[in-house]
């Protein structure tokens, strides 16, 4: 089932939101379709430790968290930032999220194309994230998608 998370935020601050699955071993796949963002979005997506609480917190930014900002397309990890996809990701783009906890490894694709590794330090437990911070931002988690390379 797709989960839809919405923005009702009267100022901009972040607010994680994880699915309730957790991931330990294995590979795996899911997409993040944008539905609505500003023109420059800080929309995050990626990884976080099953416990975190996200109130005003992006979800990468502590230690077992590991995502791609929209502004910008940059990595971020214990809440340092560093260049990745170089490229705005906004209204309209999907994505897809390829976590290998076997060689430990998270990969993103925007759009269906990836952009390379991202980070190959992941380690389980993790469960997919959405950090929103702009009102009325909206994004879907599919978590049943198909990988691209398949």
């Amino acid at each position: 089932k797709n989960l839809t998370v919405s923005s009702t935020l009267k100022k901009s601050a972040p607010t994680t939101v994880t699915a309730s699955m957790d991931f330990k071993t294995g590979i795996h796949y899911w997409t993040v379709y944008i539905e609505a963002a500003p023109s420059t979005s800080d929309i995050m997506v990626g990884v976080t430790n099953p416990h975190f609480s996200g109130n005003d917190r992006f979800l990468s930014h502590h230690s077992n968290g590991w995502g791609i900002s929209c502004n910008g397309g940059k990595r971020c990890h214990n809440s340092v930032l560093t260049d990745y996809a170089n490229m705005n990701i906004g209204r309209g783009d999907t994505i897809g999220v390829l976590l290998n906890l076997e060689k430990k490894t998270l990969e993103f694709f925007v759009n269906g194309n990836s952009m390379g590794i991202a980070f190959s330090n992941v380690s389980g437990p993790v469960t997919p994230a959405v950090t929103l911070y702009h009102q009325n931002e909206r994004a879907t988690l599919s978590p049943k998608a198909r990988h691209p390379k398949y």
